[in-house]
């Protein structure tokens, strides 16, 4: 078996966007790039919590990630795109359009107090989705929302309090959510 040795810091080094990892820039764990000039330009390199809170050193991407809770719904199901820039295309795996927003609902449930202006964007990035797949794949949104709810009781808690903090947002949209997460 060979095993590919990569460096992500060299590889966001090289995009030439000023990112450099938070431990140089704060008291970081080096699981976050962040854009000494811009508060909104960031790389947030993550993984599921599973048993652990604490950072994960992933040797042969030479990286930290950041668990995150709830994680796995984001990681199950990807889909690729194509990230165009100039004359330049590069195909990557990302997570399905639905489960990130609903993986984002149930975030927004979990954000501290800190952390708390954070809702307004999330809100507004989960209802510019579930808009569309209410309108275009409402059976899609429900088979991922089934998914989501039979996960357990944590999950379902953290689905209606995010759903809550939608509706301060966004109504209609919490409304129309309200059928597909009973």
């Amino acid at each position: 078996m060979v095993v590919v040795q990569v460096n992500v810091h060299d590889a966001i080094t090289l995009l030439e966007m000023g990112l450099l990892p938070a431990s140089l820039l704060t008291r970081g764990d080096g699981a976050t790039h962040l854009n000494a000039r811009s508060e909104e330009m960031r790389i947030d390199l993550l993984t599921v919590a599973g048993r652990r809170d604490s950072i994960y050193r992933h040797e042969p991407l030479n990286v930290n990630l950041q668990p995150l809770k709830f994680m796995e719904l984001s990681l199950e199901k990807t889909t690729q795109t194509a990230s165009v820039s100039g004359e330049n295309a590069l195909i990557v795996n990302i997570p399905s359009p639905l489960r990130y927003a609903l993986h984002k609902l149930i975030v927004m449930a979990e954000r501290e107090e800190q952390f708390r202006t954070k809702v307004a964007k999330d809100a507004g990035q989960v209802a510019s989705i579930l808009s569309y797949a209410l309108a275009r794949s409402p059976f899609a949104l429900k088979e991922t929302a089934d998914d989501l709810m039979s996960r357990g009781k944590g999950w379902r808690s953290r689905a209606a309090q995010g759903r809550r903090l939608l509706a301060h947002y966004h109504p209609s949209v919490a409304q129309a959510l309200d059928s597909v997460l009973d």
